[in-house]
């Protein structure tokens, strides 16, 4: 059964399915859109999610930010907390620095759909790196709904080595 949309008129790519405490599955990909139909033609790779609840699958959503105006990267991942909301992971680029500090570089970026709706993108790698975070973060969510997640990010200039990173928001805000 295919899920993905063939009205973008490009490849969907990377999924990643989280199911909830209902059976209900819960998926994110990456797609790039072509063709307008329902979202603005920006010829960028976005991550969009879809679900199964009520037993059919619903349209897609992005969940990326296009104002970035660059391509979202592969691999996004996801994880369903204990009220059935979603919460992804994945890597981005800002260049255009709109929503956020340009610094050119790839980074984490969490966006959950508590309240009915995606929220804005927060950038979870550390831009002091001057380096890109790199691909394929992982998200888990703990006994208490909050979101731990990790990545690997090359830590300068000087060093070439990449090393993992976690954070978590266990208390309203993100740990550093």
């Amino acid at each position: 059964m295919r899920i993905s949309s063939d009205t973008f008129a490009q490849d969907a790519a990377t999924p990643e399915i989280a199911i909830d405490a209902n059976g209900d599955a819960h998926v994110v990909y990456v797609h790039k859109n072509t063709d307008d139909v329902g979202f603005p033609i920006d010829a960028k790779r976005n991550i969009y999610y879809i679900n199964n609840i009520g037993g059919s699958w619903s349209a897609p959503t992005s969940v990326s930010d296009d104002a970035f105006a660059q391509d979202a990267l592969t691999n996004p991942d996801i994880a369903i907390d204990s009220n059935g909301e979603a919460h992804v992971v994945y890597l981005h680029k800002d260049t255009d620095g709109l929503n956020l500090p340009d610094d050119g570089k790839k980074n984490i970026y969490y966006a959950t759909n508590s309240g009915g709706s995606w929220s804005s993108p927060v950038r979870l790698s550390d831009d002091a790196f001057s380096q890109d975070a790199i691909e394929n973060p992982s998200i888990a969510i703990d006994i208490n709904d909050a979101p731990h997640v990790v990545y690997a990010h090359k830590n300068g200039a000087l060093d070439t080595d990449i090393n993992i990173y976690y954070t978590e928001k266990t208390s309203g805000s993100w740990s550093t």
